[in-house]
C-alpha cells in the first residue's frame, strides 16, 4: 500500500514521513521525561493520533496534485497570470484529445493558482467519471 501511494503521490508520501518523524520524536521525548513509563506515553499520544489521518482525509495541494497527474499521464499543464484589481490565473491542461481550461481570481497569485488547479482537476475528474 505504501509503495503504491508513494508512486502515485510522492509529495504526499514525503509529508507523511515528516509527520511520522515528528510524532516519533514527541513520543520519545515523553518516554524519556516520564522515566520510561509507557502508560504516560500512550495517554499523551493517543489524543494526537485520533482521528488518524488517512489518504482519503488528507487535503492534497491542488497544484501539486494536478502537476503529478499531468506528469504521470504525460499531459501538459500551463498557467497564465494576469493582474488587474485581483490576480487572475488561467490553468490549461492539454490531454490526449481534450483541452481543459479554467480561470480563477484571488487576492494572491498562489491563491488564484490553487483555485484554478482545483477547478481543472474537478473538470477532468467529472469528464473521466471519477469523484
Amino acid at each position: 500500500m505504501v509503495g503504491k501511494l508513494a508512486s502515485v503521490y510522492p509529495s504526499l508520501f514525503a509529508n507523511m514521513q515528516v509527520l511520522g518523524d515528528v510524532i516519533e520524536s514527541i513520543a520519545g521525548a515523553i518516554y524519556i521525561d516520564s522515566k520510561c513509563d509507557k502508560e504516560i506515553v500512550w495517554r499523551s499520544m493517543k489524543p494526537l493520533l485520533e482521528p488518524l489521518p488517512t489518504h482519503d482525509t488528507l487535503d492534497v495541494d491542488p497544484v501539486k496534485e494536478l502537476q503529478e497527474l499531468c506528469d504521470r499521464q504525460a499531459y501538459s499543464v500551463a498557467y497564465t497570470v494576469t493582474c488587474e484589481d485581483r490576480v487572475r490565473v488561467v490553468a490549461e491542461v492539454l490531454t490526449k484529445g481534450t483541452a481543459y481550461k479554467t480561470a480563477r481570481t484571488g487576492l494572491t497569485k498562489l491563491h488564484a493558482k490553487k483555485l484554478a488547479a482545483k477547478a481543472v482537476l474537478q473538470d477532468m475528474k467529472a469528464a473521466d467519471g471519477t469523484k
